[in-house]
Parts: C-alpha cells; sequence; structure tokens
C-alpha cells in the first residue's frame, strides 16, 4: 500500500494536472496514527486526516514515483 508521502505527492502531481484517472475521492494510506487510526488522503482537496481502521476506503498501489 501507498504511504500518506506519496499519496500526496501523487494529489498534487497526477491529480492536480489531471491525470492517474483516480476513481475515488479517498484513499487509505500505509501510514498509521495510531493502533486504530490510519491516514487517508482525500482526492477532491488534498487534505489528509486519521480515520478508524475499520471503515472501507480503496487503495492505490504504485510500483516507483
Amino acid at each position: 500500500m501507498t504511504s500518506k508521502d506519496e499519496l500526496n505527492r501523487m494529489y498534487s502531481v497526477l491529480k492536480a494536472h489531471g491525470l492517474g484517472n483516480f476513481t475515488s475521492l479517498v484513499y487509505w494510506s500505509s501510514s498509521e496514527n495510531s493502533s486504530s487510526l490510519s491516514l487517508k488522503q482525500k482526492f477532491d482537496y488534498g487534505l489528509q486526516i486519521a480515520y478508524y481502521k475499520d471503515l472501507t476506503y480503496n487503495v492505490e498501489a504504485i510500483r516507483a514515483f
């Protein structure tokens, strides 16, 4: 899974230029905030926020960026 920094870079570089074909507005990152919270990236306006891990959101796998 993608780290919070990689997701933020994808948002600021790819999404901002209309690239990447992102199908969701929210993606989980592999970065944890605590044992019960993980960070997600909102692709509508770039916010990163911690949410409970039991919620369902998409993931975006990357090989290199």
